[in-house]
């Protein structure tokens, strides 16, 4: 207990928590002295130590590591913490919804105050690393230092989602597209779409549904202007060789939207 405790407190001191990384320290001290759970371990609780920042619950502050400060509403400190509480998992916008917020609000609700959420910690809002959506998942807290949520459904829901494309090979949980032997890293966004869209390959995503996708990631411009230039984007890092010009993978149609399509699979693929 001691040394995992001394352990922690190393990486606290690592990731810049000074204060934390003392408290331990003194804490593992009286433990050996003791041989007891000391006091100092209680105010632990109701902090959390994530790798870029700690969260004090009943302060509703969140600290970085270089030093700066943001003050949560008290709403935006019940969503983080719903959020906490199970890190690396998706939580669907109704389960957030029912948790956080109860009768009188709508899933849109949820939508904002993520929105705001992320202006307060995220380094790029517009480009969120920490709390990442995904389309028809929810949303999730990034925490590299907590282990991933073990899926308790059947051992095929364990295995890592791939998508197999003539063009190339797609990664969704890892934001990667593999074409031959060069690999991809996609943003949110492109992650957003080019996931949808490979779930409804062959199949044409109207450009409503796209701009959802755009919005849901909390982003505030014109989707349609921007959900545009997404896909170009997309098309330029999938399709490499037609650079600039038309891709064979996805294409528009006719105004209406945008198809993923992939010879391998039939129509209801």
């Amino acid at each position: 207990m001691v040394s995992n405790v001394e352990a922690l407190a190393g990486q606290f001191g690592l990731r810049g928590f000074k204060d934390a990384q003392r408290l331990l320290m003194d804490a593992a001290s009286e433990m050996r002295k003791k041989g007891t759970t000391p006091e100092q371990l209680k105010d632990i609780e109701g902090i959390y130590y994530h790798p870029l920042f700690s969260h004090n619950h009943e302060t509703r502050n969140v600290v970085f590591g270089s030093g700066g400060k943001s003050l949560l509403s008290s709403r935006e400190n019940e969503l983080l913490i719903e959020l906490e509480k199970m890190p690396n998992k998706f939580r669907s916008k109704a389960e957030l919804l029912e948790s956080v917020f109860g009768e009188g609000y709508s899933l849109d609700s949820v939508k904002k105050n993520i929105d705001r959420l992320r202006d307060k910690i995220e380094a790029d809002p517009q480009n969120p690393r920490i709390i990442t959506s995904r389309a028809k998942a929810g949303y999730m807290l990034n925490d590299s230092s907590r282990p991933p949520i073990e899926k308790e459904l059947s051992q095929e829901s364990l295995e890592e989602e791939v998508y197999h494309h003539p063009g190339f090979t797609y990664y969704p949980e890892k934001h990667l597209a593999v074409i031959g032997e060069t690999e991809t890293f996609l943003t949110p966004i492109e992650n957003a779409i080019l996931d949808f869209l490979s779930r409804h390959s062959n199949t044409t995503v109207t450009h409503e549904k796209l701009n959802d996708l755009w919005e849901d990631e909390g982003n505030g411009r014109d989707p349609k202007i921007n959900v545009r230039k997404q896909i170009q984007l997309l098309r330029d890092k999938l399709d490499p060789d037609k650079k600039g010009r038309s891709s064979e993978y996805l294409v528009a149609v006719n105004g209406i939207g945008y198809m993923l399509i992939n010879p391998r699979l039939n129509n209801n693929g």
